[in-house]
């Protein structure tokens, strides 16, 4: 798990430089196998450090893919209007 920890990291800052050149990126990361979080809360507590810089958009567990959806469809929303153009 530490690994997908850390480049989860490495990507969130990745994707940082591009949104620093104007690119419209976002990531979400969904976490599966709670049974294995529950004994990995170091892991789960530096993806929490990872998402309070700004490095993740989003952290979601299956349980929460109707929220996952809602969210994708309101940045999707705005992306199409900001490509168009308008606020």
């Amino acid at each position: 798990m530490s690994d997908m920890v850390y480049e989860a990291q490495l990507l969130g800052m990745e994707l940082q430089a591009l949104l620093q050149k104007g690119m419209a990126v976002k990531f979400y990361l969904v976490l599966n196998g709670r049974e294995q979080w529950g004994y990995r809360k170091g892991d789960l507590r530096k993806l929490m450090d990872i998402a309070a810089l700004g490095y993740l958009d989003g952290i979601f567990t299956p349980r929460d893919f109707p929220a996952l959806k809602r969210q994708l469809l309101r940045d999707l929303e705005e992306l199409s209007r900001m490509r168009r153009g308008q606020p």
